[in-house]
């Protein structure tokens, strides 16, 4: 078993470590903190013992090239169309006219004659929630509720998207 001091000095959201392989700098919150270290850059998110750690890639890394190997050029280039190119055929800016603009007037006129009905789903929702909550029924409750709810307001959505 390896025995280490840790040292951290928390000044704001900011956080420097100290210890035996380095010197390190973080910033974030409780939960959530991006820092830079002797072990790369890297991101921590987590909460009640659940962490997840990435470390992110450092863009300018060496890369070893072997001299030996010779690239091979191709001789001659294909162009990679399938056909001649040709002059499109335009008009000025000012002469172009939606072909279609009574139609989309008529349809945004329909969508804005549409009750929105996510207002009262939302307040509904987290009444519910807020009551089962209150309630003092086990957590898994809540969050099944919270989740199915959540799904089928999305499903809400959907229908109302695909109509």
């Amino acid at each position: 078993m390896g025995l280490y001091i840790r040292k951290s000095i928390s000044v704001g959201p900011f956080r420097f470590n100290l210890s035996k392989s380095g010197f390190g700098v973080s910033a974030g919150v409780k939960g959530l903190r991006v820092g830079t270290g002797p072990r790369g850059n890297y991101v921590r998110i987590g909460a009640n013992g659940i962490y997840y750690r990435s470390t992110i890639p450092i863009g300018s890394q060496e890369r070893i090239v072997d001299d030996t190997i010779q690239p091979n050029y191709q001789e001659s280039f294909e162009a990679p169309t399938h056909e001649p190119l040709k002059e499109i055929e335009s008009a000025h800016v000012s002469q172009i006219v939606d072909s279609s603009s009574a139609e989309l007037l008529k349809e945004l006129n329909e969508k804005q004659k549409k009750s929105s009905s996510w207002p009262f789903i939302f307040i509904l929702f987290f009444a519910v929630v807020f009551g089962i909550h209150n309630a003092e029924l086990p957590k898994w409750v809540v969050a099944l509720t919270a989740v199915l709810g959540g799904g089928f307001y999305l499903g809400l959505l959907y229908e109302r998207h695909v109509s």
